[in-house]
């Protein structure tokens, strides 16, 4: 029966099946890069979520110039949550940044608990001053840290656009 065909269409027969299987590795590579896209802007979505969790306690520990046990506990939330979006550097920031909190809220108790005189009443002062002061570049530092992790700039490898010369 195959005998009874014309040429050209022997050709095509023969043709189909590559090009079958061409569309399928193209429709597969573009539910690749959608599946990508998407997680990459959920990613996003996350870290601007997570930066967005330190405007409370951040903004608490600013506006009264102290730190109580509750917004530090807020702190240490937003920051475990932020140590699996952001990478090494922003960790080690927030770990700092949560040491000075901490010494903050000691410092504070301290100087509204008990009627502290003196040379004690000073140290107490001067370590809330310090902490204050390094809270006060928390935004400054925070956003330039998390910044490459927000752009997202990630690339895909084989794009049509990628293969033809284009960025």
């Amino acid at each position: 029966m195959q005998e009874d065909l014309p040429y050209w269409l022997k050709v095509l027969a023969a043709l189909s099946t590559p090009a079958i299987a061409v569309l399928g590795l193209t429709i597969a590579w573009a539910q690749w890069a959608t599946a990508r896209s998407k997680l990459v802007l959920d990613l996003h979505d996350q870290r601007v979520q997570a930066h967005a969790a330190f405007q409370g306690p951040i903004g608490e520990v600013l506006r009264s110039g102290g730190c109580t046990t509750k917004i530090y506990f807020e702190y240490c939330l937003a920051a475990h949550g932020a140590r699996f979006l952001f990478g090494d550097d922003v960790v080690h920031f927030l770990d700092q940044t949560g040491q000075t909190l901490n010494r903050l809220s000691y410092a504070t108790t301290m100087l509204h608990g008990d009627k502290l005189e003196g040379d004690e009443h000073s140290k107490h002062v001067k370590l809330s001053f310090d902490c204050i002061t390094k809270i006060s570049g928390f935004w400054t530092e925070f956003d330039r840290l998390a910044l490459p992790y927000m752009l997202m700039d990630q690339k895909l490898p084989w794009s049509p656009r990628r293969l033809l010369g284009g960025k």
